[in-house]
C-alpha cells in the first residue's frame, strides 16, 4: 500500500501540485487492496478532531511538517507532503491506527514542531517504528521526517527505494 500511495503522490508532484493533507484518513482501499488517494476530510466533518486552527487556517497538526507551523503564509509543498507520507507509513503499520503522537496534547505537538523547525528541538524522528514495519520501510519514513525540507527525499526517490526492496507484491508495503 505504501508503494501505491507513493505512485499517486509522485504523479501529483510531477504535475507541480501538492496534496496538502496526506494521511490514512484520506486513503480509500478497495476489496483488492488497491489504494485510492482522496481528500474526504475536506468533504465531511468526521475528522475535525484531527485539525487545529493555527494562524487562522485548519492544520492537520500531527501530519504537519515543522516548517508549516512556523511560517504563517507557507502553502503546502511537496516536501511537506513527503513529511506526511512518513506519518502515513507509521499509520499503515500501527495496529488499530491511533492518532499519531496520541500521548501528547495538541499544544505539546505544536511546541515540538516549532522547536524542530527552529533547529533547537530534538532532530530525532518524532514517531517510533511500529512493530510490524519492516526496518527498510521505516528507514524511508524516518528520512521523510527530517527537519530540513531540502533533505527529504522526493516521491520519485521513495518509489525507487521501495522498488529496490523486491517485496513480492504491493500488499507487503
Amino acid at each position: 500500500m505504501c508503494r501505491q500511495v507513493v505512485i499517486a503522490m509522485k504523479h501529483i508532484a510531477s504535475m507541480k501540485l501538492v496534496h496538502g493533507d496526506l494521511a490514512v484518513r484520506n486513503l480509500l482501499v478497495t476489496s483488492n487492496f488497491d489504494v485510492k488517494l482522496c481528500s474526504a476530510s475536506l468533504c465531511v466533518d468526521a475528522f475535525s478532531a484531527e485539525y487545529i486552527v493555527h494562524r487562522r487556517r485548519p492544520l492537520p497538526l500531527r501530519w504537519a511538517a515543522p516548517e508549516t507551523v512556523i511560517q504563517p503564509t507557507i502553502q503546502a509543498t511537496a516536501a511537506a507532503d513527503v513529511w506526511a507520507f512518513g506519518v502515513v507509513v507509521w499509520e499503515l503499520f500501527t495496529p488499530h491506527c491511533p492518532l499519531p503522537l496520541a500521548d501528547r496534547s495538541d499544544a505539546d505537538v505544536l511546541v515540538m514542531l516549532e522547536l524542530l523547525a527552529s533547529g533547537s528541538g530534538s532532530s530525532k524522528c518524532p514517531l517510533v517504528c511500529p512493530v510490524n514495519c519492516p526496518e527498510p520501510v521505516w528507514d524511508i519514513a524516518r528520512r521523510c521526517m527530517v527537519r530540513l525540507p531540502a533533505s527529504r527525499p522526493s516521491f520519485s526517490e521513495i518509489l525507487s527505494d521501495l522498488d529496490d526492496m523486491n517485496f513480492l507484491d504491493d500488499s507487503q508495503v
